[in-house]
């Protein structure tokens, strides 16, 4: 088995992890770092390159957030939604899409 990605923190603290690679487009992970203040993390690869560094997707505020899911479609564009809490403490439902 390969190691594609190796993360930094506690492997325990990781959860709802996805990998997609779609018509040979770029591969994307996404993840959720449950480890104290919840973030939503990716990190992509271009051909022949290697992955990026994780990006923590919660900035500037790192609020508690969760991810709700992530589809690619045929063309590879990503979709991710998952929610952040607002400053005022109440969830606010995002989608972030990567082509």
């Amino acid at each position: 088995m390969a190691t594609i990605f190796s993360f930094p923190e506690d492997p325990n603290s990781i959860a709802n992890a996805n990998i997609f690679v779609e018509n040979q487009k770029m591969p994307i992970i996404v993840w959720e770092d449950i480890d104290g203040v919840r973030r939503i993390y990716r990190s992509t690869k271009q051909e022949d390159e290697s992955w990026s560094a994780a990006y923590d997707m919660t900035l500037p505020t790192g609020e508690d957030s969760s991810l709700h899911g992530v589809t690619q479609n045929q063309c590879g564009a990503t979709s991710i939604l998952w929610s952040m809490e607002n400053p005022d403490g109440y969830p606010q439902l995002m989608m972030s899409q990567y082509r």
